[in-house]
């Protein structure tokens, strides 16, 4: 949106840009403005595009109500609630690793008994999160494998241990290994994500 309006300096152009919601729906924005007497509108809205791709930040989208306090682990414990429903919680963040943890119930298995494979995948999926959201940019994944070795049961308490395996600004990608109690390797995930524009609102890592 560009948004025209005079002053005793003249004419000033600002951009504004707004995107849809995202975890807690909460509304973005950024602007950037100019303005003199001699320019005409057309010159300063061109002014204002220029500034707005050279800007250092390069549209660092920041939620309106950005708690300073908030961390990467409470932003992903709290935001993810799908993952929050199936009981998995990161315990563990550090710069390219990220651990999480799981208690395996009745109301994970499947037909046949055993873990379901969804929810050992949201185990993985959640460190995998903590490890590509690391840096100011949110960030998604666009593809994702998992290897199950062995089934996880009722009882089971499951660790899923990840690290950075390309740490790229843009197409990270990462690797998440979950043991059970017994350091029995139950599933390995890889994964690639991609890096937009929005901004993530949490002040440190844990």
């Amino acid at each position: 949106i560009l948004v025209v309006s005079r002053n005793k300096l003249g004419l000033s152009v600002h951009l504004l840009l707004k995107t849809g919601s995202c975890a807690g729906g909460e509304g973005f924005h950024a602007g950037i403005g100019c303005g003199a007497d001699h320019f005409s509108l057309s010159d300063l809205c061109a002014r204002a595009l220029r500034i707005w791709r050279k800007s250092k930040k390069k549209l660092l989208l920041k939620p309106f109500d950005t708690r300073q306090d908030m961390t990467l682990k409470d932003f992903l414990n709290t935001g993810d609630r799908f993952a929050a429903g199936c009981g998995a919680r990161l315990v563990e963040i550090s710069p390219g690793t990220a651990t999480a943890m799981m208690e395996v119930t009745a109301g994970h298995l499947n037909a046949g008994g055993v873990c379901q494979g969804g929810a050992i995948f949201t185990l993985a999926d959640l460190v995998f999160a903590a490890l590509v959201n690391q840096r100011e940019n949110l960030t998604f994944a666009i593809n994702s494998t998992i290897y199950y070795h062995v089934s996880a049961r009722a009882g089971d308490t499951l660790r899923a241990e990840g690290r950075l395996s390309c740490d790229h600004h843009r197409i990270p990608s990462a690797e998440v290994s979950v043991t059970n109690q017994e350091g029995i390797r139950i599933a390995t995930f890889t994964g690639q994500a991609y890096t937009g524009r929005q901004g993530v609102g949490f002040d440190s890592l844990q």
